[in-house]
């Protein structure tokens, strides 16, 4: 797929595939904020231009999901990319890339019926089924991951983008 001379994916193409293919395209993934570049792509605009054909996005905020919302909060204006938009059903966001340990991630959906899709039957488990990605991990990684979004909360990862 071609980019154009900003370096964002031209949408009109990629719309033009999701319409040639149809129900064959599960989703559309699109990235926000690139580790090399931080660029983002403009999944806003993708959801306007592509609106007729309704097909889900998914964004990798790998990195750029732990520092683009407060570039907006410092006044930058950057493309939305987020459950605001009606098209976006997941996101993922690599923690560890700024605030917790590896390989502490997140997988983030629009809907208790999409979360469901990601948990399975687990008779060991207290509850029989089990919801994660990882597998059989210990609970370490995401128990700290938790107390570090919990003791840093919006305002202190907030105040860490300002460099202090």
């Amino acid at each position: 797929m071609e980019v154009g001379r900003d370096f964002n994916p031209l949408l009109g193409d990629i719309c033009e595939l999701v319409r040639e293919y149809g129900v064959e395209v599960v989703a559309v993934a699109m990235t926000a904020g690139t580790t090399d570049e931080g660029n983002i792509d403009p999944v806003d605009e993708f959801c306007e231009v592509c609106r007729d054909t309704e097909v889900p996005i998914h964004v990798d905020v790998a990195y750029g999901g732990l520092i683009a919302p407060f570039l907006r909060k410092h006044g930058y204006r950057i493309p939305r990319f987020d459950f605001s938009l009606r098209s976006v059903y997941s996101i993922t966001v690599d923690l560890h890339k700024l605030i917790t340990p590896v390989p502490g991630s997140a997988l983030l959906q629009r809907s208790r019926e999409l979360q469901e899709l990601a948990t399975f039957e687990s008779p060991y488990m207290p509850l029989g089924r089990h919801r994660t990605l990882l597998g059989t991990r210990t609970g370490g990684l995401a128990a700290s991951t938790w107390a570090v979004l919990k003791v840093l909360g919006y305002e202190g990862i907030f105040r860490g983008s300002r460099g202090g």
